[in-house]
């Protein structure tokens, strides 16, 4: 059973606007990583990115 979900927010259409589409990269969720890496010594952690499929968070989150 999970006990902690890490959810790192598809912030890039706030950060970049217009440019979000075409000349920004996807980056990997580096902070929510270190932290997992560490809570994962006492917690059952997972991560979900929000950034890489906006359209179907709600339905992965549910899953987990």
């Amino acid at each position: 059973m999970l006990d902690l979900l890490i959810i790192k927010p598809g912030a890039q259409e706030q950060l970049y606007q217009g440019l979000s589409e075409s000349l920004t990269g996807l980056e990997p969720p580096l902070w929510a990583a270190l932290l997992a890496g560490y809570l994962r010594q006492f917690f059952i952690v997972d991560i979900v990115d929000a950034e890489i499929e906006p359209d179907k968070i709600m339905s992965t989150i549910i899953k987990k």
